[in-house]
């Protein structure tokens, strides 16, 4: 009877045992569970946000082709318009520019040589008073 006791304890010990390991097991179950639904609901939350910030982005690079676009057209010649871009124009202002140093010295040229020929015509007339005035 003594070992049917015994065996009737280890039964019982045992099956403590397992129960409390058992709901040892539920536990961290229901913890894995709950850990697990905080991820599924962090990276839903970081899906959004990424999904948030391309979405920020891609505006953003938008905002830039639409202003690089912009400059480029400021700065390009327009076929439909036929109109000069910026660098056309500052180019034709360099030559314009040129054109006008050019015509300025041809000017003082000319300016020069109406001085020296007047400078010569009044000589003349100087000479040509004391030829027969003076003498």
């Amino acid at each position: 009877m003594e070992t049917t006791k015994e065996l009737v304890r280890t039964v019982i010990e045992n099956q403590e045992k397992t129960l409390t390991t058992m709901t040892e097991i539920k536990v961290k179950q229901s913890v894995l569970e709950t850990n697990q639904k905080k991820l599924e609901c962090d990276y839903k939350n970081l899906s959004n946000t990424f999904y948030e910030h391309a979405k920020d982005v891609s505006v953003k690079l938008n905002e830039q082709t639409e202003t690089v676009t912009t400059i480029l057209g400021y700065l390009k010649h327009d076929d439909l318009t036929d109109s000069k871009g910026v660098i056309e124009q500052v180019n034709e202002n360099k030559d314009d520019i040129s054109e006008m140093k050019i015509i300025d010295r041809v000017r003082k040229g000319q300016i020069g040589v109406i001085a020296f020929v007047f400078g010569g015509i009044g000589s003349f007339f100087v000479w040509l008073w004391q030829e027969i005035f003076v003498k």
